[in-house]
């Protein structure tokens, strides 16, 4: 299995490791930690991030996936708004009620809100 780690280095005095929804690490470390200093932190952790990233697998076992279809709903700030795939749009672009979304752009859905 192979898995992401994202490092990032800030004015921290302490490391944190989180497991992103997609499975992949991020580890905040103070500016001076050493890539060794990183590996070691992570073998200390390894147990945890094992057992977290395993209860993670089987919540999303049992989620159901959507295939992304005009009306569908999507919460945002708190309200429910509707897709409606639309010829003209070139992004995701919010509007009233809807996010109106490129035609043809069902593979790239998630990236797109990503980009939004």
């Amino acid at each position: 299995m192979h898995i992401t780690i994202a490092v990032k280095h800030s004015r921290r005095k302490t490391a944190s490791i989180y497991i992103e929804r997609d499975g992949s690490l991020s580890v905040l470390v103070p500016e001076q930690t050493t890539q060794e200093e990183i590996t070691d932190i992570l073998k200390a952790n390894e147990y945890k991030i094992h057992k977290y990233q395993a209860r993670r697998e089987l919540l999303n076992e049992k989620a159901t996936k959507r295939e992304p279809v005009n009306g569908q709903s999507f919460l945002y700030l708190g309200r429910n708004y509707y897709l409606q795939y639309h010829g003209e749009a070139k992004e995701i672009e919010f509007k009233g009620r809807y996010f109106y979304a490129p035609e043809g752009s069902k593979e790239k859905l998630n990236g797109l809100f990503k980009e939004f």
